[in-house]
């Protein structure tokens, strides 16, 4: 599983804190620190080529990196989460933008 890793401007509109205060919209939007996931779980990496595509078309969005899906492992072990009982992912940068 891949997803798209990036800023939106509607987010960083949003953001409260000391840190987001203190630096402009302009600042934090082309900053490469604290990129979330922007696009939706895909299956291929095409996908995601193509979602950045669309991407570049609206400028609302900022995408910076591909990041893909693997189990977190404790001791060898899938992690497995209390509440669903399903094996933990966690999204690892694949390849840069």
């Amino acid at each position: 599983m891949y997803a798209v890793f990036g800023k939106s401007i509607k987010k960083e509109e949003q953001r409260k804190g000391d840190i987001a205060n203190k630096l402009s919209l302009s600042d934090r939007y082309y900053s490469n620190k604290n990129a979330y996931q922007i696009s939706p779980d895909y299956y291929s990496l095409a996908r995601c080529h193509e979602f950045i595509e669309l991407a570049k078309k609206t400028h609302d969005v900022r995408c910076i990196y591909i990041a893909q899906a693997e189990k977190v492992t404790v001791e060898g072990a899938p992690k497995i989460s209390k509440k669903t009982g399903k094996p933990l992912f966690r999204f690892v940068r694949l390849t840069g933008i």
